[in-house]
């Protein structure tokens, strides 16, 4: 029997740390919860230290644990030297002026560190669908990992938290409907994409959202490379 290639070896190798950032996640909110219980808060406040270290957490250890291995894949995927691997880019680099100007009013200023740990997790878990010419956008967790679309839906201050079945059972599903919304997510991942299914997946949701609602957005093409110096 052959052994595994160099190329099938990264992609195991991306799956597991696909999988592993949302473990991590879990973790991370079970010990929010830990911190949070009323014999804990007896004794120490905690609401303000777990937001501050769980946040960071959440921008600095995970998005770089989606993207790493994903930027690997991607150069296995493309020929050397074209666009899809030879960029150079940094986070500092990613795109989100108009989603400045478009987002909710009541969110004074945006984060540009969560917007891109947003891209990492949503490239991992969130779905672009199209059926019967419309477009739907969802991420689902776990029913027990609820806190994480919990947070992402305070971070974006939009969007709606569902119950519904599962391969597995019940989940979690953080939805995003309607137009302004849709305008919304496009703007935060329109060109700051890095995986390249990813890529694919929005030029053909875009094309069928333009359908939709009369809109002209148009697909911005990305060539990021985010390196482990932008965790």
């Amino acid at each position: 029997m052959e052994g595994p290639t160099p190329v099938s070896s990264l992609i195991h190798a991306a799956t597991m740390v696909e999988r592993s950032h949302i473990q991590v996640q879990t973790c991370i909110e079970k010990f929010r919860c830990m911190l949070e219980t009323p014999k804990v808060n007896k004794f120490i406040d905690t609401k303000r230290i777990t937001t501050l270290i769980i946040n960071e957490i959440y921008k600095k250890i995970l998005f770089l644990n989606t993207t790493q291995v994903r930027n690997k894949v991607n150069q296995q995927e493309t020929p050397e030297g074209s666009s899809e691997t030879v960029c150079g880019k940094t986070l500092t680099e990613f795109e989100f002026d108009i989603y400045d100007k478009e987002k909710p009013e009541h969110k004074k200023k945006i984060d540009r560190d969560f917007l891109a740990w947003f891209i990492g997790y949503f490239e991992g878990q969130g779905k672009l669908e199209v059926s019967k010419s419309k477009v739907y956008i969802d991420i689902a967790e776990k029913e027990e990992d609820q806190r994480i679309l919990r947070y992402i839906r305070t971070e974006l201050g939009f969007g709606q938290i569902k119950a519904r079945p599962g391969p597995k059972g019940m989940e979690s599903v953080y939805c995003v409907t309607g137009q302004e919304n849709y305008r919304r997510i496009i703007h935060i991942i329109n060109g700051n994409l890095v995986s390249v299914s990813k890529r694919e997946q929005m030029k053909e949701w875009l094309e069928v959202f333009n359908a939709q609602y009369k809109e002209q957005i148009s697909y911005k093409e990305s060539a990021k490379e985010p390196s482990e110096q932008d965790a």
